[in-house]
Order: C-alpha cells, then structure tokens, then sequence
C-alpha cells in the first residue's frame, strides 16, 4: 500500500529537511485467517528481534519475525484472567504494552490491570491491579527494574488534574513526578446524559515520553517550544529548547477536528477554536540519539514536526500522512509508521530518519 511522505523548510532557501524513509515492512496477515488488523496502536520489539502489536479493537497481540514476516498471535477478549477489555466508560478503547526481560506487559485500563505474559510462549503469568480511581491513563511504558511510568487523568467532582507518576510492580504509586490541572474542556450544569462538553482544541496538553538510551523521564509543555528531562526520582536533568514554528489554526482544521465520530455522531460535544495550535503533541526519542517532536491532526493523522538533536538543534523539517487511525509511534528509539489507505486497510513499517540540506 503506498502512502506519501512529505518534507519541507522553514523558510525558503537553504533550509534542512528530513524524510521518514521505511527500512522494513511487517507482512500482510494471512488471507485464510479469521481475524485482521482494527485498531493497532503500539509496536514493541523483543531481545529477539521479533516485532508485538497490540490491536485494542482485535483483542490481541500480532508477532512477526525480525524479517518482517507473520508469525501468530495471542489475546482475547473477556472479563477472565488473561483476557482484554480496553473499552471503558471514559472515551475509546485503550491498551499499553512493552517487553522487559523476557516478558510482555499488557496494561488494560478498562480493567485497571497490567497483565504479563511470556515472550516466550505467552503464557498468562498474572495481573496487578492499579490504583487508578476514576482515572484515564494517557501513556504507561515499563521501566527496568519492574516499574511503571503513567500518564493518567484523575477525575473529581472539583475537576479534571493530570498526574505523571512511577508505579511499581503491585500498582502502586511509588513517586509522583509531576501534576497538571486540565482545562481542556468544561460541562454545564446538571448530571448525567444532561450535560453538555465543550471541548477546547488543539490545547496545550502536557506530553510525557520515555528515552529508554537515557533512561530519562520527557515531560514537555507544548505551550512553548522546549520540554524537560527528568530522572526516575522526578529530578530535573536539563531543559530541551528548540526552534519551532507555532501553527494557526485553519478552516482545514477545525473541519477535520470535527470529523471525529465522538463529536459528528454527538449532540452533547462541541468543540471551541483557538487562533494557535500547541506547539506539539507528541515527542518520541531515536535511538540514534535526539528527537521527533511533532504535531498529529486530529483525524487523518497528519504528523508535522521537527527533528533535533539531544541539544535541541534542528535537523530538519518533516510531513507524513498516516491516514485515519493510522499514527507515528516509537518503542525504544525505534520508530514506526502505522498507515492507512482509503479502504481502512493497515500497513506496518519501520522508519528510519534521514536528514539533508534542502535548496
């Protein structure tokens, strides 16, 4: 399936770019097979080489080999042990997954759960509860040494308040990083499916990341063009500035933001438009050292950002467009693409960043 990869300048003239070049693509699922790719949202990759990704609408985990090749897969649906649920109350279906030390994490926040596996041959080794209340994680990754980071929203009668923290093993909050109130949205008055939200786009939400090479912490308010690290005891490193431009936002945009089915198919949510964009949403390290920091559009998932260096040096400029439920994902310094074609059909590539001087 083809897709297109778009890179550009800052300016006219001299200027550098960057191009997301693929240098793997994991094979279609067999033909003869009963299931298909709905809904894949993270790639991770084992001490073997072989590629996991977690499909929260299929209920399971695809594997292919190092070559790129199908292998098989595990996973189901249901309330047991050992089974997904993904889907809450709270928004859309959710999942989190990574491989540590032979064993693979899968964090289910519709049942407040990390269930671990075997790498090897998947079996069910058990779950811990999380203590999440009324929470809706936004990113969870696992650290060395059996520990989680989270990346939650905690939901109160007083408001919303955005939580970065290290849990351990039982799930438990083990050290608090940072906290954020988020105003976001706002509901009227009353209760229940009598209240309207009003949802404020393209807001400065914070970003949390993890370098893996660093073992550093990325909390980034993309309300300026910079983000801090931090080590695992919340301390902070060093603070990453760069030079970004800030987007306006567009008739395009504010059309394709309303495209989402949460707020076509609704009565209840409307969405309000501010002048600018925040100045990123998401920033996955490379292994290579440095950073893609970039915005995704609401929808089509265009992703438009930069490169940089650990400094915070620009190394160029890039577009790609991943198509509806398609995203630009990183597990380890490692980066994907997940693309769509107009058919919904899905393609899974491994990327490579590639910078030059344009003129």
């Amino acid at each position: 399936m083809a897709f297109l990869l778009f890179f550009m300048g800052f300016h006219v003239g001299w200027v550098p770019s960057a191009k997301l070049e693929p240098i793997l693509k994991l094979a279609s699922l067999p033909e003869d097979g009963d299931f298909f790719l709905q809904a894949p949202q993270q790639v991770s990759v084992d001490e073997n080489g072989r590629f996991f990704v977690l499909d929260v609408e299929s209920y399971a985990v695809f594997i292919w080999k190092s070559d790129g090749s199908y292998l098989e897969k595990f996973g189901k649906q249901g309330q047991g042990p050992g089974e997904f649920v993904f889907s809450g109350r709270r928004g859309g279906a959710q999942g989190y997954m990574a491989i540590q030390n032979g064993k693979v994490f899968i964090f289910d926040p519709a049942k407040r759960e990390i269930l671990t596996f075997s790498a090897k041959d998947y079996a069910f080794l058990g779950s811990a509860p999380f203590q999440l209340s009324r929470g809706r994680p936004e990113y969870c990754v696992a650290l060395p040494n059996d520990q989680f980071l989270v990346y939650y929203r905690q939901f109160s009668e007083e408001g919303v308040v955005r939580h970065v923290g290290i849990f351990n093993s039982e799930g438990k909050l083990e050290k608090p990083l940072q906290s954020f109130e988020d105003e976001t949205f706002r509901m009227s008055p009353g209760s229940g499916r009598d209240r309207s939200i009003t949802l404020k786009a393209f807001a400065a939400n914070p970003v949390v990341s993890f370098d893996a090479k660093l073992d550093q912490v990325i909390i980034g308010d993309p309300s300026a063009s910079q983000f801090g690290l931090f080590d695992r005891t919340g301390k902070k490193i060093k603070t990453v500035k760069f030079q970004m431009p800030r987007s306006e936002v567009t008739k395009k945009d504010i059309d394709e933001y309303n495209e989402q089915p949460f707020i076509k198919n609704s009565n209840r949510v409307t969405a309000e438009f501010p002048e600018f964009k925040a100045y990123y949403d998401q920033i996955l390290p490379l292994k290579e050292g440095g950073y893609l920091v970039f915005n995704r559009s609401p929808f089509y998932r265009t992703a438009e950002g930069i490169a940089i260096d650990g400094e915070g040096n620009l190394l160029g400029k890039f577009m790609v467009k991943c198509g509806e439920n398609g995203d630009l994902v990183g597990n380890s310094g490692r980066l994907f693409g997940i693309f769509t074609d107009d058919e919904g059909e899905f393609t899974l590539q491994e990327l490579q960043v590639v910078t030059k001087p344009n003129s």
